[in-house]
């Protein structure tokens, strides 16, 4: 018996949420790992780690999302970086 296409679409949607779970979750391992130093020289500190994380890290004068399309209004953490108008 072969599988409903509605059934394969919902188990493929499973495996990408849990593939995106764990490579979110490897990065921030990652990036928790970091001193100081380490941070400074990829340009962020420690507390812009959640915004990395949520795709909202300030960056080269423009905002951009987890797709990396350009946001509209600035995101709601900022890094150090002055947004260009």
């Amino acid at each position: 018996m072969r599988p409903e296409p509605d059934q394969v679409n919902c188990l493929g949607a499973l495996w990408r949420g849990i593939a995106t779970w764990y490579r979110r979750d490897a990065l921030y391992r990652e990036l928790a790992a970091l001193d100081e130093r380490g941070l400074k020289d990829i340009g962020i500190t420690r507390s812009d780690i959640p915004a990395v994380m949520a795709g909202k890290f300030w960056r080269g004068g423009e905002a951009r999302d987890g797709a990396g399309k350009v946001c509209e209004s600035a995101p709601s953490v900022l890094s150090h970086d002055t947004p260009r108008r």
